[in-house]
């Protein structure tokens, strides 16, 4: 039996070629694969038919397991209408597949670990895995394996042996529902897209300048600060985003961003806004005023009430884009300093950071914050603060340089439409010699950010994808798999599979699904 292997190592990519044939074959099971193994990969001749009664057998007791297998059924049965009779060049039929778990722990965390094992033959098929998240990703895979041919279901170059895990742990996409308000189904859906590229983390930016549209019971007035009355995610809302996300392998972490980007929580709390007026015309600048005692108060109440909705170990704290020049302008900011011995606004900017550090530690909370929040205040950073990098790629090295974890958003935003998704297929976290293993190692992951400014419920899907699907193949596979020919013959495959499972992906060539 020829069989071809298909090795990701850290020196390279190498392809054992056996026989042309089978590279032919093999071709087509490479080219359906989205994001792409990061590990070995195995095939050989066959073809298996799905049976009509195919099912997904487990002993695991998991609900968020059981869940995903009725998903997943669903999704890969109903890809074509199916005869009783195999097709003529598949003798063998497959009619189920075990899957195997470790533990059956429904605890997601950075730390949770998402690898499997694959194997499919006429004999016997199944999905091990440490946990049902590395389980549920062989079922993405799976799932993406069969394909329909004429009346059948089939899979092709069987026997298949995939072994895969991350690269990085930290697979993200920020969503920003402060520019536009989206509505909570398509919140939904796109965490769906987002299990469908292996990505896990949903950084839900939710409360900038523009808007405030989460509902808060401790302090209702805050929502006076939303669009709407109807443009307000109510904690509801807010704990079914988180469940549904959970069901699909994906941690939720918020943002709030502080003490920069707050001109919305003026509406509702006016005394805690510093009043800059000529600053207006950009209402981005505008900060709160943490020389009010009601400041600190209503924003760590506030973080305190989130994190009881929100249980995922981290919150994204923002932090970016501090106007000084607001609190310059507002005269009772300045009266405080001055009687208080605060000299710079980088001490005051230090005094309100501190502040909500602690509150947030002493909630069990670790926190994200952007990079202005390393290098831009002169700030001495707690090392249980992850950076996330958006401004400038080499902050990232200094970051890890630093001692800190990091995050990479730069080369990653998804509004800057100059940006193709080879792009950001080719955008490499670790680019620089002075990268070590050690360095790279405290660098979790990157994200995909679709900035709201303009991007509303009408057209926010066909901005993330496929370029987020680049990214996230990025994210997971191999470093050094970097083949534009290759990976867009199987990104467009993709996008057809995408599209079929109600995802509204645009295209990145002529063709048709």
């Amino acid at each position: 039996e020829f069989r071809v292997q298909y090795h990701l190592e850290i020196s390279g990519v190498r392809m054992v070629r056996r026989h042309l044939c089978v590279l032919l074959f093999f071709s087509s099971v490479v080219f359906g694969l989205w994001p792409f193994p990061n590990g070995n990969y195995e095939t050989g001749l066959g073809n298996l038919v799905v049976s009509t009664s195919f099912e997904f057998n487990t002993t695991s007791k998991s609900d968020i397991l059981q869940q995903a297998i009725h998903r997943y059924l669903s999704l890969t049965i109903q890809k074509c209408p199916q005869s009783s009779e195999l097709e003529g060049f598949a003798s063998q039929a497959i009619g189920s597949l075990e899957i195997t778990v470790n533990s059956s722990d429904e605890t997601l965390s950075e730390s949770t670990d998402e690898s499997y094992e694959l194997t499919i033959s006429a004999t016997s098929s199944s999905i091990q895995a440490a946990t049902i998240f590395g389980a549920m990703h062989g079922l993405e895979t799976f799932s993406q394996l069969v394909t329909c041919s004429g009346s059948s279901l089939t899979i092709q170059n069987t026997p298949i042996s995939i072994s895969d895990t991350p690269r990085f742990k930290h697979r993200g996409l920020l969503i920003d529902s402060a520019r536009h308000f989206l509505p909570v189904n398509l919140i939904l859906r796109t965490i769906d897209a987002m299990s469908f590229n292996k990505l896990n983390v949903l950084h839900w930016h939710i409360s900038d300048a523009e808007s405030f549209p989460m509902q808060s019971l401790k302090y209702p007035a805050l929502t006076k600060g939303a669009y709407t009355s109807k443009s307000v995610y109510s904690q509801l809302d807010a704990t079914m985003v988180v469940k549904y996300a959970l069901y699909r392998g994906i941690r939720v972490i918020p943002e709030f961003d502080t003490p920069g980007h707050t001109n919305s929580w003026k509406t509702g709390y006016p005394d805690i806004v510093t009043n800059c007026p000529s600053f207006g015309r950009n209402i981005n600048n505008i900060n709160l005023n943490p020389t009010m005692p009601q400041t600190m108060e209503i924003v760590s109440g506030f973080w305190q009430e989130m994190s009881a909705i929100f249980s995922d170990n981290y919150m994204h704290i923002g932090g970016d884009e501090v106007e000084y020049g607001c609190w310059q302008e507002d005269q009772q900011v300045l009266n405080w300093m001055n009687k208080n011995g605060v000299p710079t606004f980088n001490a005051l900017m230090a005094l309100y950071e501190k502040q909500l550090w602690t509150s947030l530690s002493s909630s069990g909370k670790k926190m994200i914050a952007w990079e202005e929040v390393f290098n831009g205040y002169n700030l001495n950073v707690p090392q249980n603060l992850t950076i996330e990098v958006w401004k400038n790629e080499d902050t990232l090295l200094s970051v890890a340089q630093a001692g800190l974890n990091g995050i990479l958003a730069y080369g990653w935003y998804l509004g800057d439409l100059e940006l193709t998704w080879q792009d950001f297929y080719l955008h490499e976290p670790f680019v620089s010699s002075s990268w070590t293993s050690q360095l790279e190692s405290q660098i979790i992951g990157g994200e995909a950010c679709m900035w709201g400014e303009k991007a509303n419920q009408y057209n926010l899907e066909s901005k993330i994808w496929p370029r987020a699907s680049a990214t996230a193949e990025r994210l997971w596979s191999n470093q050094n798999l970097v083949d534009i020919p290759s990976a867009q013959a199987r990104l467009e495959q993709h996008i057809c599979l995408m599209n079929a499972r109600g995802i509204a992906s645009s295209p990145i060539a002529p063709g048709f699904c």
